[in-house]
């Protein structure tokens, strides 16, 4: 049961990781929970703007069609087909796929991840076609060339039917594709190659939120079970099992909330040990402070649905504190992006990456358990 003390069980949990200075934000406008900008780090290397990531996108994908179109043989045919197709899942759907990770759901995301899976899915159709009807040229032909393309058919497949999925409107109609395709997905989770077994786990996840197994994708991201060598996806990932682990209980007490909130914070406070560059961690920063204010709205909400009027107070002042304090710079506040949805996997990417961050630090000392039992609320009062 939601009670009157919760907000002050909040605030208890993370009033010593805020700052305390007031300021007044009565001439601020009011942030809307979807209102982000997605960072500059991750763009490719020479691109400094959202809108040079638009032409550069759009002007390789331009580059992968003409070398599908332009392939002199079979295999040159193949190998363009696959490249084209990872291309799009793993650039060309980026910024909105960034936005579906931290869970924003914009009908104009889906609109473009459904067209690119659906295109993707087209292009993999045509290929296993050509990928069996292929005929080895010559004795100086790699032996193993075909299983390496079926190999990659397979895992772009995968995910091509995870973006489909996900580009389905937000229905129960959408349950029983987005939860086959997360099965697909779990043949990846222990893939040796790391980023491509956090990306499979991260869009496993998503696709389990969407289908309404929210209990079983917090389970799937438990830090014990999957160690995070990804920085930027095992940052997403955290930040999807906090959201996750709380859709999971709905109708649980504020506790839940409180706890999720603390744990996002300390998050915060390590992304410069996670993150090799400071710029990079001051986004990463943001986007914990951010995702801990968008659940601190969600439940000052259902405190006031309920009547509960002194732990609504207290839980709007707590959500006013983290935007005046970790967001009020940026306005709307700029989070982080994935550098790739999937990694590259048929052919490089057209321009050099941003450099590698390091290693993640070591995992919390404190339990990262969020369907742990909180502290038990005072009763509600009648």
């Amino acid at each position: 049961m939601l009670t009157h003390a919760t907000g002050a069980v909040c605030l208890t949990l993370i009033g010593p990781l805020l700052l305390t200075q007031p300021e007044d934000t009565a001439s601020r406008p009011a942030l809307d929970s979807e209102d982000v900008v997605l960072s500059a780090e991750g763009y490719p290397e020479g691109v400094r703007s959202e809108d040079e990531y638009e032409h550069y996108l759009g002007e390789t994908r331009e580059k992968l069609v003409r070398a599908v179109e332009d392939a002199p043989d079979a295999a040159s045919r193949i190998q363009a087909n696959l490249t084209l197709v990872n291309w799009l899942l793993a650039r060309q759907i980026e910024p909105a796929a960034s936005r579906m990770a931290l869970g924003l759901r914009l009908a104009e995301d889906r609109d473009l991840v459904a067209g690119n899976a659906g295109q993707a899915l087209r292009l993999l159709e045509r290929t296993a076609a050509d990928v069996e009807a292929y005929q080895p040229t010559g004795p100086d032909e790699p032996a193993d060339r075909v299983r390496q393309w079926e190999s990659v058919h397979q895992t772009l497949l995968a995910f091509a039917r995870c973006f489909a999925a996900l580009g389905l409107p937000d229905e129960e109609s959408s349950y029983g594709p987005r939860r086959v395709a997360a099965a697909d997905l779990a043949a990846y989770l222990d893939d040796p190659r790391q980023e491509l077994a956090s990306a499979a786990r991260l869009w496993q996840a998503v696709l389990l939120v969407g289908a309404g197994q929210a209990d079983h994708a917090a389970r799937v991201l438990e830090p014990t079970l999957a160690p995070v060598l990804e920085p930027v996806s095992g940052l997403f990932m955290r930040l999807l099992r906090a959201r996750a682990a709380l859709a999971a209980a709905p109708d649980s007490d504020g506790g839940r909330h409180a706890t999720a909130m603390a744990l996002l914070m300390r998050l915060a406070e390590r992304c410069e040990q996670i993150f090799k560059t400071p710029e990079q961690a001051a986004v990463a920063e943001r986007t914990c402070a951010w995702t801990c204010w968008r659940i601190g709205r969600e439940w000052t909400e259902r405190l006031e649905s309920r009547d509960q009027r002194e732990a609504a107070a207290a839980c709007r002042e707590l959500t006013a504190r983290i935007l005046r304090e970790h967001l009020g710079e940026a306005h709307p506040p700029v989070v982080l992006r994935l550098e790739r949805v999937i990694p590259m996997l048929a052919g490089q990417e057209q321009t050099t990456s941003l450099p590698a961050t390091s290693e993640p630090a070591a995992e919390p000392a404190e339990p990262d358990d969020l369907d742990a039992e909180p502290d038990p609320a005072p009763e509600e009062d009648d």
